[in-house]
Parts: structure tokens; C-alpha cells; sequence
């Protein structure tokens, strides 16, 4: 395909979808990707060997795949795409499909009144969030005046002793059966699920907690808003993962109360996924959320895990164990367990002295595990047979190029040679506009660091020629970027 008829071609596409894109065409330097070093530290030479794939594209038309690696000399080659219509590919989120979140703030309105009055109060979509306040709510309405908002601060163990949950899917796909039919579980909360989880759980509320109530009647006294928030905040910490018939879901409650309980509510559970063949042929995943059970920690081992904040789990490649990673006072641990029969097979120490600082998205990749700290400290370890890890190396990220203003926590792709580790990653553009400086959209470049037993050997930022394909405003749209920007796509590595 002739350069020539691409841009007529995208020239067309662009004006008949309302978007001007005259202002753009390719150059050789940009049909055919080329990286520039704009800043380094250290050898580069420490890089040989070290590939680095880069995909790129605009608006969903344009599309570069572009393979560089580094030597003397580096080389580089791209391979061009054309789409007439529109093509997005799917990354794969890192990110579980559901995780929960305890109500702290929920509201609700109605111009025309809600009557308080009735046993079965409809607060609407939200009428579960509100279970067990009712009287409270009606005995701050009987002090609110016509036309006015009130508020007063309440013990909340003093209406209700639970907490109430929110589910969240970050995945579409999962149906649920409901007075005999099939309906999708849409990503937004879902006030079945809300109630079987809330029950479920049974997160005990701290008794210090304070409850605030919010009423608002019109001039006719009509309550027309409800309102309530916790007086202190509690955190859900969840992660999950789907396997082949179901799926795993890590809770921990965190709050400025966790020092007086002692207990967190640390559990693994287990929820069922069936399928189910309807109407021409169509199969839908059921999740069968009403089937939820703990399955982790068991009355064996119960002592020792009271208190846990969780940060990652994972499934392991062969699908046979699995991987948590949490916290515990101030170490992080990773703890490896047996699915078949939920018995420990390792507790591994991580870092000892972590509670001052968060730990990042972990990478398992090719049987190694990248486990890092948003201090910059990381640790590289190896799967063994069994499924088991052992530490191969640990850094610190502890260096900044002249264009970093802080420590890039981005997740980055990593490969190792059984002694030099390559991180890659992306960076931001910085954009001039309007005589001020913004944080734009990432580079199709990417920044490489390599570490050995030594700490830091390189650390380079390498510019695309993709980049200078952008607007003036930096449209999104309008700018060239890399696939599955903000979803950590767009980037491979290895040697």
C-alpha cells in the first residue's frame, strides 16, 4: 500500500467522521519508527541484546508495530497498519473483575417526597444502603423544618450493627437468573448483590463510629433528600481473579479503628461461575453470587492470619495455586496456596519495613515475580516447580531523569537474562500550551533501566518519531499514542 493512498485514505475516513486531521502526514521518519536517546545515565552498552517492542497507533486507523533492539549498531524495523474502519484491540486488565466497597456516603432524592412513614421505605435504587437507619432517619425528620436541611451526628451501632457493601464488575460478561429469566450484571452496583455480600460478611461496625444524617424537606414539608456518611472512613482492600469455575475474592477492612479491633476480616472466598445455554445456542456465564463461601483461611491456620491488609491475588500459570500478596503490621509477605486443598505451602517474607510506604501492582511474568514499593524498592523472584519462589534480585528505583519530577510507579514490563533485569515503561509528554506546561499523553517512546546484583547500570528515555503526530490542544483523538494507553498496554520487552 502507497503512502500516497494511506493518507488520501485517512484524510477521508477522519473528514467523514467530523474530525480535521489536514494538518498531519508521514514523513519517511515517521512511516518507518525511529527512536531518539533524549536523556541516559550509566552504559548503554549494559542494553545489548535487549529487545523492545512498541505499539503505537492514531485514532484507531494508524497502527505501528515497531521492534528495536539495542546493540552496536541498534537496530530497528516497523511494520505499518491500515484500517478503513475504526480497530481497537483488547488488553487484558491486570485488574480482578470485582471488588467491593463499604457505603460511607449515599444519598438519594425524590421532588416529589418520600414517604418515611412506611414500614418498606423506597429509597430507590440505593433503598438497601439504608437498611436498619430507617427509624434514625424518620427521628431526624421530625426535627428538620419545611424548606430546610438539617443534620445531626449519631453513635451508628446505636441503629445498626453491619456495615452495608457495594459490588463493583470491572468486566462485563457475567448474567445472573432472576424471576426465571437471564439478566446481565451490569459494572454499576447491583442491589441483589449488595445484600447477599453485606450479609455475607457481616462487617461489625467499630463502636466509635458516628453516623451523619443529612434530611431536606421542601416548603411543604415534603422529605425530598436523605443523605448519611460515616463520621470515619473504613476501606475495603479486595482483589480478585477468575479461574476455570469460578471466582477468588481477597478481602481486608482497613480504618483508623483497626488498632482497637485487632481484626481486620481478612478471608479468601469463593464464588461459583455455571454456564448456560439459551436460545439459539447463546451461553451465558451465571455467577452465582447467592453460592459465595470462605475458603481461606480454614480453622487450622485461623491464629495466624487475624490481621491482613491485602494487596494482590493472583492465580499461578498452571492454574493450581494461589498467590497473596499482603501486608501484616509493617512486613509484606507473599503466600502461596494450594487450590485443591486451601493448605499453605509458603509464607515468604518480602520486606520487613513496608507499612510507611504502598505497595505497587506486582508482574508475574514467564514464572518471575516483580513485587515493588512506591519508595522505589523491588524484588525479582523465580517460580520453582512446585510453585514455590526464591529471591534472584533486589534494587531500588531511586533515579530520576532531569524530566521526572517524582518516581514513575507506572507498572513496567519487565525481562531478565539470569543476571541483568530490564524494566521498560512509559513516560508522559510534557505539553506547552497556553505559555504553561502540562503532563500530556504518553510518549511512543519508553524509558529502559537495567539493574544486576550491582543496583543500576543504565537508565535511558528514548523519544519516538510518532510523537510530533499530535494537536496543538492535544486532543486525544488527534494524538498519536500508544495501544491500550492508560490500560498498560502498548509495551514489550526481552532479551
Amino acid at each position: 500500500m502507497k503512502k500516497s493512498f494511506v493518507i488520501f485514505m485517512l484524510l477521508l475516513v477522519l473528514s467523514l467522521g467530523g474530525m480535521c486531521y489536514g494538518h498531519i502526514s508521514l514523513s519517511d521518519a515517521q512511516y518507518n519508527v525511529s527512536f531518539t536517546m533524549v536523556e541516559e545515565v550509566g552504559d548503554v552498552k549494559a542494553a545489548d541484546g535487549l529487545s523492545v517492542s512498541v505499539d503505537a497507533h492514531l485514532d484507531y486507523h494508524l497502527f505501528w508495530e515497531t521492534m528495536h533492539k539495542f546493540g552496536d549498531p541498534p537496530q530497528t524495523h516497523t511494520e505499518f497498519t491500515f484500517f478503513y474502519t475504526e480497530y481497537q484491540s483488547m488488553i487484558e486488565s491486570p485488574q480482578g473483575p470485582i471488588f467491593l466497597t463499604i457505603n460511607s456516603n449515599v444519598s438519594t432524592h425524590s421532588p416529589i417526597g418520600i414517604e418515611l412513614n412506611d414500614d418498606n421505605v423506597d429509597f430507590g435504587h440505593v433503598s438497601m444502603e439504608f437498611e436498619g437507619l430507617h427509624d434514625l432517619i424518620r427521628d431526624v425528620a421530625s426535627r428538620t423544618k419545611n424548606g430546610e436541611n438539617y443534620t445531626e451526628t449519631h453513635k451508628y451501632t446505636d441503629y445498626t450493627n453491619y456495615y452495608r457493601i457495594s459490588t463493583h464488575m470491572r468486566f462485563g460478561g457475567y448474567y445472573e437468573k432472576y424471576d426465571g429469566e437471564m439478566q446481565h450484571i451490569s459494572n454499576l452496583s447491583n442491589s441483589r448483590m449488595n445484600k447477599k455480600f453485606s450479609d455475607f460478611f457481616m462487617l461489625e461496625a467499630e463502636d466509635a463510629q458516628k453516623i451523619i444524617v443529612t434530611i431536606g424537606k421542601d416548603s411543604a414539608g415534603n422529605v425530598v433528600e436523605v443523605n448519611y456518611s460515616l463520621e470515619t472512613d473504613v476501606f475495603l482492600h479486595t482483589s480478585s481473579f477468575e479461574a476455570e469455575n469460578g471466582i477468588y475474592l481477597a478481602i481486608s477492612r482497613e480504618s483508623a479503628f483497626n488498632n482497637d479491633s485487632g481484626n481486620n476480616d481478612f478471608m479468601i472466598c469463593f464464588i461459583p461461575i455455571s454456564y448456560f445455554i439459551g436460545e439459539n445456542n447463546n451461553e451465558y456465564k451465571i455467577l452465582e453470587y447467592d453460592n459465595i463461601s470462605k475458603v481461606f483461611p480454614n480453622d487450622k491456620i485461623k491464629d495466624e492470619y487475624e490481621s491482613k491488609i491485602v494487596r494482590d491475588l493472583s492465580i499461578s500459570e498452571d492454574g493450581l495455586c494461589i498467590n497473596l500478596i499482603a501486608l501484616e503490621d509493617n512486613s509484606c509477605y507473599l503466600t502461596v496456596i494450594d487450590i485443591a486443598t486451601m493448605t499453605l505451602l509458603q509464607k515468604l517474607l518480602l520486606y520487613e519495613d513496608a507499612g510507611d510506604t504502598y505497595v505497587l501492582d506486582p508482574v508475574y511474568t514467564g514464572g518471575l515475580l516483580y513485587v515493588a514499593l512506591g519508595d522505589g524498592r523491588f524484588i525479582l523472584l523465580e517460580e520453582e516447580a512446585d510453585n514455590t519462589y526464591h529471591l534472584v534480585l533486589e534494587g531500588e528505583r531511586n533515579y530520576l531523569l532531569s524530566f521526572e519530577n517524582y518516581l514513575n510507579i507506572d507498572t513496567p514490563i519487565i525481562a531478565w537474562n539470569g543476571e541483568q533485569l530490564a524494566l521498560v515503561s512509559s513516560y508522559r509528554r510534557i505539553i506547552l500550551y497556553n505559555k504553561s506546561y502540562y503532563s500530556g499523553a504518553a510518549s511512543c517512546g519508553f524509558v529502559i533501566e537495567v539493574y544486576d546484583n550491582s543496583g543500576l547500570l543504565y537508565k535511558g528515555a528514548y523519544a519516538s518519531s510518532l510523537d510530533v503526530l499530535t494537536s496543538q490542544y492535544n486532543s486525544y483523538n488527534k494524538t498519536c499514542r500508544l495501544v491500550g494507553d492508560y490500560s498498560g498496554g502498548g509495551l514489550a520487552a526481552s532479551w
